[in-house]
């Protein structure tokens, strides 16, 4: 799974993506809001971590313009992805 982690408090941002990275994901960073958006435009995230106060851009105003640009989901995706989280987390997980 590739994630974006949009965060700018450094050392967060760092804890965070080197766990992350250590469980498997491959791990995009971006430390303000513009510097996310743009991000999140050019690639298609699994999933995304989004400060809400942040400089340039909140992560409001990001998530706003994202959403004009790409659904947060489509229904079909959530409902897999759920399933595959709640067997992965019973120790179940098929490859």
């Amino acid at each position: 799974m590739r994630l974006l982690i949009v965060e700018d408090e450094p050392d967060l941002l760092s804890s965070l993506s080197e766990a992350l990275r250590e469980d498997g994901y491959a791990v995009d960073e971006a430390s303000d809001g513009e510097d996310g958006l743009a991000k999140a435009l050019r690639c298609d995230y699994d999933a995304i971590v989004l400060d809400v106060m942040l400089p340039g851009m909140s992560g409001f105003a990001a998530l706003e313009r994202l959403r004009v640009r790409k659904k947060p989901f489509e229904l079909p995706e959530l409902l897999a992805r759920i399933r595959a989280l709640i067997r992965r987390a019973a120790g179940k997980a098929t490859r």
